[in-house]
């Protein structure tokens, strides 16, 4: 068993990929016997959306915002937009 000390706090809800793009996800290797894979900063912004709407969670609305308007510039924002509208975050996120 490895013991790591991390300087940032992870969060890791599932161990299935659920509602993510593949295509988007990064394999960080840890060491030779453990991987780590990230959802793409789109469809974390767009978790953090659908906490804002389904759980009205005010924590997370001013986290998806404060992501997207960090990382705009390098979002597939097509990508949100098609995703938005299937689980009807895309008012939330065209504000």
């Amino acid at each position: 068993m490895a013991c790591f000390i991390f300087c940032k706090v992870i969060e890791i809800p599932n161990d299935i990929l659920e509602d993510a793009d593949a295509s988007k996800v990064t394999e960080l290797q840890i060491n030779d016997e453990l991987k780590l894979f990230v959802i793409g900063k789109e469809d974390i912004i767009l978790v953090r959306l659908r906490a804002c709407i389904n759980w009205k969670s005010t924590s997370d609305c001013e986290c998806g915002k404060r992501m997207f308007l960090l990382h705009y510039e390098h979002l597939d924002i097509e990508y949100m937009k098609e995703i938005s509208k299937k689980d009807l975050t895309v008012n939330l996120l065209e504000q």
